[in-house]
């Protein structure tokens, strides 16, 4: 191919200048050889200067789109005249017809082949990427469900378990209390000397109808015991000074068995007239229970930022939260079997529930893609919210069918939602361990 030509150009510069390829999408460096040789002085490729020749511009444009057509046909281009219009300032008359010779391509680009397909290839595989991941873009908030993973459920499945194991027992915590330290039952020999009369208040005998065991000896009881109750009652208000009446809920009080499950302290008849004793009792001992049961609620308020702080330095998620399941299995079995004070068991109770909520939250981001964190936040919660809706039904029923009881047989449901939550635990930190631990670690 002829590198030296003379050809119709505008130009400005003196210097080089950069034209564009338009076959191979190239910056090109053409220099303009004003001179009538080159620099070597080589005679044979010497034009001398060139003049204004319509026939030499002629023969140069058609050499120009030969070499063209030849460029399309190789994917390579040796040779593109240049095109410059001065439009600065909006002056067209510095525009001028300069004849270049021996204008030479000083700067080529290595890369072989056509750019422009090859930069259409690269478009198409930028869109076709898009479009993929377009397609795996979760659009609706089922599509996010959908695309969590088994380590998420596993998360949600213990966060249900342990935490049907804290908050239902803080709900229920003042009566098992109550059964358990604070209003126990008396010795089953003691019994009131008049069993079918009030123990104390307006209807109760003027000598005082006090408790004896079966030897006649009056019964000693603790200050944690409740006072002992008629075994009978049959009392009607038409029968009663109606000044001792008026503020009674019911009309007749008739109890073949009495037990303190059918008293109803806020009923005038039991605190004023008939069981003075027993709603004095109850009530200091309610008190009681409620500021012991309040030790969990204040071990939350004042250390779960600690908590929270040392998750953050030292990782160990998973781990941590088979030892918050590990420490209520032994809370809830010391309630079942010991009657020994009950504030050791609610510390532990407390450290539990603080160190199970610093670990199980900051683990789900971990768990799921980034575009989706609210939504598992908000699945969670929602699933823990039906397993705290069940789990009062669930103890209750075991309530009811212990004799309205709650020591030993819902303690020990307590205890076994503990210990499903251990497994679980131990199965989560199998499944972290399998995908790099990324719960565990410190720095995620």
């Amino acid at each position: 191919m002829t590198l030296g030509i003379c050809g119709l150009t505008l130009w400005r510069r003196k210097a080089g200048v950069m034209g564009w390829d338009d076959v191979g999408g190239r910056e090109v460096l053409m220099e303009p050889l004003l001179s009538g040789g080159n620099d070597e002085g080589n005679d044979d490729n010497d034009i001398g200067s060139c003049e204004h020749d319509p026939n030499i511009e002629m023969e140069a444009n058609e050499e120009a789109d030969m070499d063209n057509k030849e460029e399309t046909e190789q994917g390579q281009s040796l040779f593109q005249p240049l095109r410059h219009n001065d439009a600065m300032d909006g002056d067209d008359s510095e525009t001028s017809t300069v004849l270049a010779c021996n204008t030479i391509p000083m700067e080529i680009s290595p890369t072989d082949g056509n750019h422009t397909n090859d930069r259409l290839l690269l478009d198409q595989e930028a869109l076709e990427n898009s479009s993929s991941e377009d397609a795996t873009v979760p659009k609706t908030c089922m599509d996010h469900v959908l695309q969590f993973d088994k380590m998420f459920w596993i998360l949600c499945l213990s966060c249900v378990v342990v935490y049907g194991c804290v908050l239902p027992f803080n709900n229920i915590a003042s009566g098992i209390l109550l059964e358990r330290n604070y209003f126990t039952d008396p010795p089953s020999s003691c019994h009131l000397q008049y069993e079918d009369m009030c123990s104390m208040g307006d209807l109760a005998p003027k000598d005082r109808n006090k408790a004896i065991d079966s030897n006649g000896e009056t019964c000693v009881l603790t200050k944690s015991m409740r006072p002992v109750l008629p075994s009978s009652l049959s009392i009607y208000a038409s029968s009663v000074n109606s000044t001792i009446s008026a503020d009674w809920m019911n009309d007749s009080y008739v109890f073949d068995h009495l037990t303190e499950n059918d008293l109803d302290c806020g009923d005038a008849f039991w605190r004023k007239s008939c069981t003075v004793d027993f709603c004095i009792a109850q009530k200091l001992a309610t008190e009681k229970s409620g500021r012991v049961m309040s030790i969990p609620y204040l071990f939350s308020a004042f250390l779960s930022p600690l908590f929270g702080h040392v998750v953050d330095k030292i990782g160990r998620r998973a781990i941590l939260a088979v030892v918050s399941c590990v420490l209520l299995v032994s809370v809830h079995l010391s309630l079942a079997w010991m009657h020994s004070s009950p504030v050791i068991p609610l510390v532990g109770q407390g450290l539990a529930y603080v160190g199970y909520a610093a670990v199980i939250w900051p683990s789900v981001p971990l768990t799921v893609r980034k575009e989706s964190v609210g939504t598992a936040f908000g699945a969670m919660t929602a699933i823990q919210n039906v397993g705290l809706a069940l789990f009062p039904l669930v103890i209750a029923c075991v309530y009811k069918g212990s004799s309205d009881r709650y020591i030993p047989n819902v303690e020990y449901f307590f205890v076994i939602c503990a210990l499903v939550g251990v497994v679980i635990g131990i199965l989560l930190n199998v499944l972290d361990k399998k995908r790099g631990g990324i719960l565990n670690k410190i720095d995620v």
